[in-house]
């Protein structure tokens, strides 16, 4: 679940290998919420979690806001 300032989405990402559910509860990320809903290993996915990943796919780290912002702000 991930708070978007009016409303909460769900998400399914492929980051299990690495990050923790306790590394990212109460994480601040940049978040694309323009997309269609998805269906992704049986679960709606209704936004998605912007990262750098290397070309290998060795390492996945999440985008995160230099200063932090209200949830819910636009991406420019």
């Amino acid at each position: 679940q991930v708070d978007v300032g009016e409303k909460t989405l769900q998400t399914v990402t492929s980051l299990v290998p690495y990050y923790s559910e306790e590394e990212l509860m109460g994480k601040t990320v940049v978040v694309l919420c323009n997309l269609q809903k998805a269906k992704m290993r049986g679960e709606t996915s209704e936004c998605m979690l912007l990262c750098a990943e290397t070309d290998d796919g060795s390492e996945s780290v999440l985008l995160t806001p230099e200063r932090m912002m209200p949830a819910g702000v636009r991406i420019v």
